[in-house]
């Protein structure tokens, strides 16, 4: 029996990782293109952030349908329209790098 379930992924994973580092850097972009400044490179994140984001990479991956907002809880309500579309970008750098990883 076959199953088009892949298998659940970990923080620690290295694919994970990188996922992370892009999908960060490119919000950082995003970020300074509307006139934001304070996004900082991955390597001058706390270890504490870079976990923070490999875990939400790891929930983009294990659960696929999951909203690109879902892990933000209530606080999603006060996000600004510019924090929204961050959250939508790195959701889809996560999906966009899995599906091509997958095609190898």
């Amino acid at each position: 029996m076959t199953t088009d379930t892949p298998p659940a992924v970990s923080e620690d994973d290295g694919l994970v990782l990188s996922i992370a580092r892009v999908a960060h850097e490119v919000c950082g972009a995003l970020a300074v293109a509307q006139g934001d400044y304070t996004t900082k490179p991955w390597e001058s994140l706390p270890q504490a952030e870079q976990k923070v984001l490999r875990a939400r990479v790891t929930g983009f991956l294990n659960n696929p349908g999951m909203h690109p907002t879902a892990d933000l809880g209530p606080a999603v309500a006060t996000l600004s329209a510019s924090d929204r579309a961050k959250a939508y970008v790195f959701h889809g750098v996560v999906h966009a790098i899995a599906r091509e990883q997958s095609r190898t």
